[in-house]
């Protein structure tokens, strides 16, 4: 068995993000959480250096850089480093309480995405079933 999945957690709320942290360790995920965008991209940037995130969960409506703006740069720096294949870029998930805001997403190069509030046992399927 290789080294656990690492999953990078950008949520701007405190506790959403020690609650996933907590459930994704518990179901055998390592990783790191950020709280807004500009943390989330430095953290990203970072682990490219050394080992990548396997999988990035992003909530959508954070102040300042919103989690669109930090999936863009993400799908740009994929680009750049000549990664276009969807099985070379790395997957990233959506949280969202408006509904209407995924649509974008999708259009932006997410992989899936799930409406707040989620149950976190159908974020672990979905993690397992479409990513790992």
């Amino acid at each position: 068995m290789g080294p656990k999945k690492s999953i990078l957690i950008v949520d701007d709320e405190p506790d959403a993000r020690k609650f996933l942290r907590a459930r994704l360790e518990a179901a055998g995920y390592g990783g790191a959480d950020a709280a807004d965008g500009i943390e989330a991209l430095g953290k990203y940037t970072l682990a490219l250096a050394g080992r990548p995130f396997d999988l990035v969960i992003l909530d959508i409506m954070m102040p300042g850089m919103d989690g669109t703006q930090v999936l863009e740069v993400i799908r740009k720096n994929e680009e750049l480093r000549g990664l276009y294949e969807e099985r070379e870029r790395t997957p990233i998930i959506m949280l969202t309480a408006d509904y209407k805001s995924y649509m974008d997403a999708f259009k932006r190069g997410c992989d899936d995405y799930l409406l707040k509030p989620y149950e976190p046992e159908a974020l672990l399927k979905t993690i397992a079933s479409k990513f790992f």
